[in-house]
């Protein structure tokens, strides 16, 4: 797996784009994986997990907002907290994998979620094999994620046709130069702007 991830990682920073990696199997296979890859792909790595050594936990996730890191890794191997994925997911840097550990696939979906006693207050803990399953199918029709199933050689591949990034400078872009001097003109009236959260500038 290590020995594929370099060029990806390299066209991730090329393309200013972040991807999703599954990693799916045993605690122990898991955990061999987070390491080798940990030991081979510099990065920050800031995990969060209630079970991995130098977690934070789910539930303190958003201590990490305002800040940016490079590479993720959310283990929902016990229970998934969907808005700790959204928190880390929102802290990573473009060219960052997000590593995403959960059970065997075929376990997944029956195991009891330790988040659902967060949300579901009447019928206490609970397994989740609906919102399991659409994450599977995604999982398995999503050309751009990287999958690595326990027993299974990874499915790997580079994103194809993505454009070149160009890294932020603090300057203006061309479209919001002509923005700016569209108002600067403008002699009367309120006016407002509204933009897509997290656009990037292309070339």
């Amino acid at each position: 797996m290590v020995k594929l991830l370099p060029v990806i990682i390299e066209q991730l920073h090329i393309v200013g784009m972040r991807r999703l990696m599954v990693l799916s199997g045993d605690y122990a296979w898991v955990e061999q994986q987070l390491k080798q890859l940990q030991v081979a792909i510099d990065g920050d790595w800031l995990t969060i997990s209630s079970n991995l050594p130098q977690g934070v936990s789910p539930e303190n996730a958003h201590l990490l907002l305002g800040r940016e890191f490079l590479h993720g890794i959310f283990d929902v191997r016990k229970g998934f907290h969907s808005e700790a994925l959204a928190m880390l997911a929102g802290t990573l840097k473009a060219g960052s994998l997000l590593v995403l550990c959960t059970a065997p696939q075929k376990e997944w979906a029956t195991n009891t979620d330790l988040d659902s006693l967060r949300w579901n207050e009447q019928l206490g803990l609970i397994s989740t094999p609906n919102f399991v399953h659409h994450l599977q199918r995604t999982f398995h029709t999503s050309p751009d994620i990287l999958f690595y199933k326990q027993g299974n050689e990874p499915d790997f591949s580079l994103l194809k046709n993505k454009p070149l990034w160009q890294a932020p400078t603090g300057q203006p872009t061309e479209q919001q130069q002509q923005i700016i001097s569209r108002l600067l003109r403008a002699e009367h009236g309120i006016w407002g702007l509204i933009a897509p959260r997290g656009a990037v500038n292309r070339q």
